[in-house]
């Protein structure tokens, strides 16, 4: 019977990756239960799960506690990492996976995998782009290795984070693209949502905001399909935002365009504008060009003002 319990445990989290919850909750509970009365010490593995099902209900609270309480277990430190970018504590969540991937065998390479694209997201969002590399190329190595659609859509998926970070959008674009679809063909709808998300901040970054729009609608109604009824929200409202940034239907100027123009008007230099924006000078350059021809304008400061007489920026 508890080998039995065990493997309904490891069902549950397949069940929990599948968006099935309701039942992934339901065996978990039961499982938990059970393993209480024959195997006090295996409880952990069918609760860590419930913790990870709690994160992506966005109960992070319970999700929190439920990870304390299972500390010793390697899944729990996979899950308070995942807390703590969820809440924006970037750092927290490195040294967690690198804890986890400290203690994860060399070997065992599907093991270090969840942990390693853990590692590129925590790196690159502290802006250790170093780091976040290694931790990329060694995940790409083991997708390499193994070769199944989610070890690959994993492997994107990071790639995707970590180009996102240094403004290579073009490149985020398509690893989010593939990510995507490789989650889709997985059968992991809350992972291809979390992908289309992040596809439309790259769209949305390269100026498409209809596009943008769109991916983001569209992950909101697979996250609220199974469930993720917070992640869901999050993602209406950055749909919001999208729209709202989006330039008039009218303007010849993109929104990069605009955005560049509004950081003019506040007095930057090129410098200035390419490092807040995190491209290079020379685009700058270009957007200036562009913006000096649209709107038929000689000079910068005569762009800025023709901007705000047609309220553009």
């Amino acid at each position: 019977e508890f080998l039995n319990r065990s493997c309904r445990a490891t069902y549950a989290g397949i069940l929990i990756l599948r968006g099935t919850w309701e039942k992934a909750e339901q065996e978990l509970v039961e499982c938990a239960d059970r393993l209480a009365t024959i195997r006090p010490l295996m409880v952990a593995d069918a609760t860590v799960r419930l913790g990870e099902l709690r994160r992506r209900q966005g109960r992070l609270e319970e999700a929190t506690k439920i990870f304390e309480q299972t500390a010793e277990h390697p899944l729990a430190l996979l899950g308070l990492a995942e807390v703590c970018l969820d809440q924006g504590d970037a750092v927290g969540a490195r040294d967690r996976a690198e804890q986890y991937l400290r203690e994860a065998p060399p070997h065992a390479v599907t093991l270090r995998s969840a942990g390693l694209e853990l590692l590129v997201r925590a790196q690159a969002a502290v802006g250790d782009q170093l780091r976040a590399t290694a931790a990329l190329e060694e995940l790409d190595w083991v997708a390499k290795l193994v070769a199944t659609p989610p070890l690959r859509a994993s492997a994107c998926f990071a790639a995707g984070v970590l180009a996102l970070a240094t403004g290579d959008r073009d490149r985020a674009r398509t690893s989010f693209e593939d990510a995507t679809r490789l989650f889709h063909r997985s059968g992991a709808p809350f992972e291809a949502a979390r992908a289309r998300i992040e596809l439309a901040r790259a769209l949305a970054g390269l100026s498409r905001e209809a596009d943008a729009v769109r991916e983001v609608r569209a992950a909101a109604t697979s996250l609220r399909r199974i469930g993720a009824a917070a992640e869901a929200s999050r993602a209406d409202a950055l749909a919001v935002e999208f729209e709202r940034e989006s330039p008039p239907e009218d303007s010849p100027l993109t929104r990069r365009e605009c955005e560049v123009l509004r950081l003019v008007a506040d007095g930057n230099s090129d410098r200035s504008i390419a490092a807040q924006l995190v491209l290079s000078e020379h685009t700058i350059h270009r957007h200036m060009a562009n913006i000096l021809t649209k709107l038929d304008c000689a000079s910068r400061s005569a762009a800025v003002a023709e901007a705000i007489r047609r309220s553009l920026i």
